[in-house]
């Protein structure tokens, strides 16, 4: 008499899985994907539902095998018979070392898009200190041009700050 046994998994990215799955030798159209669990063909009556499924048409497994969304991680549901013919925890184990590698794949890239984004922002930021010190520096030789051409012309100058901005003023006496 044959059964279905369910295996905890640490794998909890649909689209990892899948992926592993295809590291695995199975081609992407042999891994049906359902939004909601779908009933696995097993030994006469016995019932499983999954939403990942390698349907028994796909290889070496004689009945369904499947992957079972849970809060904690995905479960996969395999008959005994197909547990002894090659699915069993060597296999397992190798698919959970394939799902493993794509996660820190996955995890790595996005560090370093992260790290990207981080210096492309500190790149930016740099670049617009840098254009507002040339602009300062701008107004102060305009400023420094100003003062020195009015003295040059005998005007008194006096400066002022009115709400955040420079006024200048030129007085000239006159007799």
């Amino acid at each position: 008499m044959s059964a279905y046994i369910e295996t905890h998994t640490p794998m909890i990215e649909k689209d990892l899985l899948i992926e592993a799955l295809c590291k695995m030798g199975f081609q992407r159209q042999q891994i049906q994907v359902y939004s909601e669990a779908r009933n696995l063909t097993g030994y006469y009556s016995n019932r499983q539902s999954a939403e990942i499924v390698i349907s028994k048409q796909s290889g070496k497994n004689c009945y369904d095998i499947g992957f079972k969304e849970t809060p904690i991680g995905y479960r996969m549901i395999a008959d005994q018979d197909d547990l002894a013919r090659g699915y069993d925890r060597s296999w397992q184990n190798q698919l959970f070392g394939h799902y493993e590698t794509l996660l820190k794949q996955r995890e790595e890239a996005e560090e370093r898009r992260r790290r990207e984004q981080e210096a492309k922002r500190r790149a930016e930021e740099e670049a617009r200190q840098k254009a507002e010190e040339a602009r300062k520096k701008l107004i102060q030789t305009q400023k420094q041009m100003i003062l020195q051409r009015a003295r040059k012309m005998n005007y008194m100058v006096k400066e002022r700050q009115v709400g955040g901005e420079v006024q200048i003023m030129l007085i000239r006496r006159s007799y």
